[in-house]
Formats: C-alpha cells, sequence, structure tokens
C-alpha cells in the first residue's frame, strides 16, 4: 500500500479542505493498521511452523541416541564373539555365522543411522530456509511498522499546522516595538535587548538573520505557541512576538537579573537558596501538571532563570522555552545543557514520569 506524502501546509485551504485531508489520512492510516494485523497473524503461523519444526528435530534427536545405544550395545556383543571366536575353535563356523548376522545388524543400523542423519540435514536446511523467511517477514514488519509511524507523523504535523494556523493570537507588529542600544544577553541564536512596547520597558529577543530558515522558523513558532499558553508567576511573562518576513522578536516583561550573574559576584544564602529553589520547583510543577499535554523545559541552567527584587531578597522566573516539549515528544537523547541534565537524560530510553 502507497502511504499518502505528508499534508502540506494549510495556507490558502478552507477549513472543510483541510479536515477532509486530516480524515483523508485517517482512513490511509486504518489500511495500515489491518495490513500490519494481517502480516502479525502471518509471522505467527511462522512461528507455529518453526515450533514443530523443532519438536521434530527433538524427536529425531531422541531416536539417533536410540540407535547410538543399539550400535553400542551390538559392539560389544560383536567383542564378544570375538572373544568366543578366539577361545572356541571348534565352535568357528558357528560363530562366524553369528558375527556376520550381526554384522548385517550393524550395516542395517549404519544404515538407518545414515538416513536419520540426512533426515536431520534436511530438517535443518528447512529450519534454515524458514529463519530466513522470517528474517524477510521481519523486515517486512519493521517497513510497516515504519509506513505507520511516518503516516501518524503525517496525520500530526497536519494537525499542528492547522492548530497553529487556527490560532496565532501572539503576535504583535515589528512597529509597536522599540530596541534600544543596550544588550541584556547574546548567544548564538541572537541577542536580548532592552526596548519599549506600548510605553512600556520590555525584554526583546532578537534573532540573528544568518540563522533563520524555515526550519528554525518552524522552532521559533512552537517557542511562540509554548509560551503563549503558559501562565504563571513564576515563569517569564510572554507579551507577544513578530511573525513577518524580517528577523523575528520575541517581547517579554523585563526583569533585573539572572541567576549566573549573581553567582558571578557572589555565593548565596541559605535563605535566598530554598526561596529560589522553591520558585523554580513551582514553575516546573505549574509545566508539569498542563492538560491535557503537559510540557517539560528541558534547557533548566543558571542562564534561563531571571531573577528580581521583593522585600530585599530575589525571587526566580523560568524563562527561554526553545528546548521545552510535550511529554509525549520528549524522549530525544541531551536537550539543553548537559550539565544540568538528569542523567536518564543521555539515553532515548527515559521515564515517561520525568
Amino acid at each position: 500500500m502507497i502511504v499518502s506524502q505528508p499534508l502540506q501546509k494549510g495556507v490558502g485551504l478552507s477549513k472543510e479542505e483541510r479536515v477532509e485531508r486530516v480524515e483523508r489520512l485517517e482512513i490511509e492510516l486504518g489500511e495500515v493498521r489491518r495490513l500490519l494485523k494481517t502480516r502479525e497473524g502471518e509471522l505467527r503461523d511462522k512461528e507455529r511452523s518453526f515450533d514443530q519444526l523443532q519438536r521434530t528435530l527433538q524427536q529425531d534427536r531422541q531416536s539417533r541416541s536410540r540407535v547410538d545405544e543399539e550400535l553400542r550395545q551390538a559392539r560389544i556383543a560383536y567383542t564378544q564373539l570375538e572373544e568366543r571366536l578366539q577361545s572356541e575353535q571348534s565352535l568357528g563356523r558357528t560363530l562366524q555365522q553369528d558375527l556376520q548376522t550381526k554384522e548385517n545388524v550393524i550395516r542395517e543400523q549404519q544404515s538407518r543411522l545414515k538416513e536419520e542423519q540426512q533426515q536431520k540435514t534436511a530438517v535443518e536446511e528447512r529450519l534454515r530456509r524458514l529463519a530466513r523467511r522470517m528474517e524477510e517477514e521481519t523486515r517486512r514488519h519493521s517497513s510497516t511498522e515504519r509506513e505507520l509511524q511516518s503516516a501518524l507523523s503525517a496525520a500530526e504535523e497536519a494537525l499542528t499546522e492547522y492548530q497553529r494556523h487556527k490560532s496565532r493570537d501572539w503576535i504583535i507588529q515589528r512597529e509597536e516595538v522599540v530596541l534600544s542600544a543596550k544588550i541584556l544577553g547574546e548567544g548564538a541564536w541572537g541577542e536580548v535587548h532592552e526596548g519599549t512596547f506600548r510605553g512600556c520597558q520590555v525584554a526583546v529577543k532578537q534573532v540573528h538573520k544568518l540563522i533563520l530558515s524555515d526550519y528554525n522558523r518552524r522552532l521559533f513558532e512552537r517557542e511562540m505557541s509554548i509560551a503563549s499558553r503558559c501562565r504563571h508567576p513564576h515563569l517569564l511573562q510572554f507579551i507577544g512576538a513578530t511573525n513577518d518576513d524580517g528577523s523575528p522578536l520575541f517581547v517579554t516583561e523585563l526583569l533585573d537579573t539572572s541567576l549566573r550573574h549573581v553567582l558571578h559576584q557572589r555565593a548565596l544564602n541559605r535563605v535566598e537558596i530554598l526561596n529560589l529553589a522553591m520558585d523554580i520547583a513551582k514553575g516546573l510543577n505549574y509545566l508539569h501538571l498542563c492538560k491535557p499535554n503537559p510540557i517539560m523545559h528541558r534547557d533548566i541552567s543558571s542562564a534561563n532563570v531571571l531573577l528580581w527584587r521583593r522585600d530585599d531578597s530575589w525571587r526566580a522566573k523560568l524563562s527561554d522555552y526553545g528546548a521545552a516539549n510535550f511529554m509525549r515528544q520528549s524522549m530525544t537523547a541531551n536537550p539543553g545543557a548537559i550539565i544540568y541534565s538528569a542523567p536518564e537524560a543521555f539515553t532515548p530510553q527515559q521515564s515517561p514520569k520525568v
């Protein structure tokens, strides 16, 4: 079966056309699942045949053991006959006849053993052919699973694209944002300036033009989508972002400093450590309990913990959702800053409870 190509962006299509595309993809997904179920039934039949052949081989081995025992006993009898031949010359002719009879029995048994060995070889060859067929079926099964996964990914992308185009209330106009010359921070992705938005002092993240691409714009839009749905006293308040052809601007509230900057100046006392740890834990707890899709920050570091003053003490807010992800998609290895990551974050085999 040929799986449909991933749905293209829904620009220019009506809502009914996008819904029709999603429904058509769900029908194709159902067909792929039925094909996978049929393939799994065939594989179970092959496994039962393989088990039957193994039992036959075990019976053949037991039969060979019995023949070997009979051959051993015959050889013992042959040895006894030879000893009697040496001690009883007068019965030579009789013993020779007996010996000939025993030799005939031995030849018959050897012939039977040879036939059983040939049968064993034939069974082993059949087992090898069956193993090759099972490998081919396994590869076909894996291919079907990949096709199914591709179809599921295409459906999720189509749904995500539809939802993204459906609601983008976080977009603001570039003319409303005024950047100052004061730079609050700088990274590989761009700079953070102090600025104004509708008469208020704000922080503005500006992405470098050199790193702009369709992929990076999708990452930027994902960050906007996550930030726009998160509202909590211990999360940096998201105000809005531009979404035109220029360098994207990400506007947030303006705080006093960052935890990294304070740590470079002095060590924190016990009360400050407890207050900041509690603030960060409350922010993360809010993200982890989001319904229906919990959000994991995945890039906690001292640079992403911003501070503000209250009652002569520092309080914390989490910032930078660039590495955040929904829990069902958060199994990639090594997210964010490695030195702040949990041990299980170094492998894709992570617990869904993180």
